[in-house]
């Protein structure tokens, strides 16, 4: 284990540091560019194996937290622990929660104490409106945060075996202990017990608890189910996912968490290919474009009229494209042979790129 590092699959890190903000390529246009350098992704890949509701909206909701307190440097350098992966082993190793660590400033706490100090710090700024605007329901998050602490700090873990996944899973295997006295820690059926909790198949011992209703919920099932299907609506999401449904598979290019790229058919039997930027995650949501997708328009439609959209009417900093057959390209250029050209242009109307190749086998990724 180790604090950063750009590999997933083997000394794994806590944060991975691929430049990979998935908004916008660093070859984008000059606004792509702008936009990249101001927005970044912050990949946190440690204990992504939570499936308790509130312990992930605890773990993302205090993790959009003190990303805000960092930011607007409010974090005190007294709560900065000496060494982050021995803390980390110290503590995912005592279901006592006694252990403690050093600070940097060479005080010692326990990782409840530690995370007591941090919450206090975010309730003084949440009390001055500093978060509410940054973290939606920041309120709400600190204040689950704060029961969920007192209670761990007493030591009432019987409270929160719906809410952690570590309690319950702890209470799972304490319950088949007291049950076969002929097992101990070290057994392999209860490695396998442990390896089954988190299992995101039909037989993982999470979703039997669940299902019997001994999880704290944080939404329904029928939430759930409904956004398997639909798309956040106050995100890029909502367009990618509208597009997708008219496109189906045999017209998807390519596609990428802030760009698609459409196949086309195009006179002669050669493909068109038309590409629609998504690089702020924050718009195209349904408020910008529901309306194209509430008309019954076909596909070229909808890309046609974000095509015509002007400026002001479009998401700022967005990249729109438009295609040019390759017979145009032909007669255009007196090309001695049919091509797929691809115009690019921005949302302004100026180019910003044109590639020119030449027909071939589709590869793997269809195009």
């Amino acid at each position: 284990m180790t604090i950063v590092g750009s590999q997933t699959t083997f000394d794994r890190p806590i944060v991975n540091s691929r430049d990979e903000p998935l908004c916008g390529s660093s070859d984008a246009n000059a606004s792509g560019r702008a936009l990249r350098q101001k927005l970044a992704r912050l990949h946190c890949i440690f204990y992504d194996s939570n499936l308790c509701h509130v312990a992930n909206l605890l773990k993302c909701g205090m993790m959009q937290i003190v990303l805000a307190m960092l930011e607007m440097e409010r974090i005190d350098p007294m709560l900065i622990v000496e060494d982050p992966l021995r803390a980390l082993r110290s503590f995912g190793h005592d279901t006592t929660l006694q252990a403690r660590v050093p600070m940097a400033s060479g005080r010692r706490f326990s990782a409840v104490e530690l995370q007591l100090l941090f919450l206090e710090r975010a309730q003084d700024l949440h009390q001055r409106g500093d978060l509410e605007e940054v973290v939606p329901r920041a309120g709400e998050i600190l204040s689950l945060c704060d029961k969920t602490l007192r209670e761990l700090h007493a030591g009432n873990l019987d409270a929160l075996a719906g809410r952690l996944d570590w309690v319950l899973k702890l209470r799972i295997l304490q319950e088949v202990l007291a049950q076969r006295p002929r097992l101990t820690w070290q057994s392999p059926e209860i490695k396998q017990l442990d390896h089954m909790y988190s299992s995101l198949d039909a037989d993982g011992l999470y979703w039997a608890y669940e299902d019997a209703g001994l999880v704290d919920r944080v939404v329904t099932a029928g939430e759930i189910e409904q956004l398997t299907h639909e798309p956040p609506k106050d995100t890029r999401a909502y367009t990618r996912a509208m597009l997708l449904r008219l496109a189906g598979i045999d017209r998807l290019g390519r596609i990428d968490w802030d760009s698609i790229r459409f196949r086309l058919p195009g006179p002669n039997g050669w493909p068109r290919f038309r590409s629609l930027d998504l690089s702020d995650p924050r718009e195209m949501t349904e408020n910008d474009m529901g309306h194209l997708f509430h008309e019954d328009r076909m596909l070229e439609e909808v890309l046609d009229a974000l095509m015509d959209m002007g400026p002001e009417e479009l998401s700022r900093n967005h990249c729109l494209s438009k295609s040019v057959s390759s017979q145009e390209a032909a007669e255009t250029r007196l090309l001695p042979a049919p091509e797929t050209t691809v115009v690019d242009y921005r949302a302004d109307g100026r180019v910003a790129e044109a590639v020119t190749t030449v027909p071939q086998e589709p590869n793997h990724d269809g195009e």
